[in-house]
């Protein structure tokens, strides 16, 4: 494939996050006095906004759904967030596609000043280009402002590839005229 832009997702595509979301997850739940679904439920958490997963998944209030990502927050930056697996031979990929000239970034649904803690935290953050997140109090699952904002100025959307494993990072890549790569 002859790309110049790379933009990988991050949960389920640059690391193994699950652990830690569905700890945070059931941390949340079990503070509000709330039964905890069970893991088939709690994976589809995975992906998607948090507030509407709460509010869908968990059948909660707008206001208990908030109270609930605060929650969800709470633990996760204290703890969560670092309950996660960098996926063997990510890191070589990225080495070889920079090498052979492309630029390489993230862009992940997740708050951007997390996700750029945990790729600190796991010494990722020289080997990424950019690195792009939501804003805290977004609901949105629609990732095409973060993949702009992930790519370099002037970027030809034609020779950008975005690798995801969820139907947003597809769908979001596809509705920019990008190459899509998914990944399982």
């Amino acid at each position: 494939m002859n790309c110049d832009c790379v933009i990988f997702d991050f949960d389920g595509t640059v690391a193994e996050t699950s652990r830690g979301i569905l700890n945070c997850i059931r941390y949340a739940l079990e503070r509000m006095d709330l039964p905890v679904p069970g893991e088939d439920v709690l994976h589809q958490f995975i992906g998607p906004p948090l507030f509407t997963s709460f509010r869908d998944f968990c059948h909660l209030s707008d206001e208990d759904a908030e109270r609930a990502v605060s929650l969800f927050r709470e633990r996760y930056t204290a703890k969560g967030m670092f309950e996660a697996e960098i996926y063997p031979g990510l890191t070589p990929l990225v080495k070889a596609l920079k090498e052979r000239g492309c630029w390489v970034a993230v862009a992940s649904g997740k708050v951007e000043s997390s996700l750029k803690a945990i790729i600190d935290h796991f010494g990722l953050t020289k080997d990424f280009d950019a690195v792009t997140g939501s804003r805290p109090n977004s609901h949105s699952s629609d990732k095409r402002d973060q993949i702009l904002a992930a790519l370099p100025d002037g970027a030809d959307l034609s020779r950008a590839c975005m690798v995801g494993d969820r139907c947003f990072d597809i769908d979001a890549g596809r509705a920019l005229g990008m190459r899509t790569v998914a990944v399982g």
